[in-house]
């Protein structure tokens, strides 16, 4: 059976990505963040179903990683001429 769980046997299915939501939130005692009403993930399928009348959200960014969006964005826009600075 310690097998079956074993993370990088075969056919095991990625692990599904849900969004931010903008929903309220409950806190355990050890400290965990859960949504009140969370996304439940389909049992048959990678799937995932949110409440109704729940927003999506944009999770919050690391400004770091904001920054470095940001460069590899203007490097890969082709409508400007300008070069991009290595730095």
């Amino acid at each position: 059976m310690g097998s079956r769980a074993e993370p990088t046997r075969a056919g095991r299915r990625p692990r599904p990505s849900f969004p931010a939501l903008d929903e309220p939130t409950v806190e355990t005692a050890g400290g965990l963040r859960f949504y009140r009403r969370p996304p439940l993930q389909s049992v048959a399928g990678p799937e995932v179903g949110v409440p109704p009348g729940a927003r999506e959200t944009e999770p919050p960014t690391d400004p770091r990683i904001a920054h470095l969006r940001d460069r590899v964005a203007a490097a890969l826009d082709t409508t400007t001429t300008e070069e991009v600075t290595h730095g």
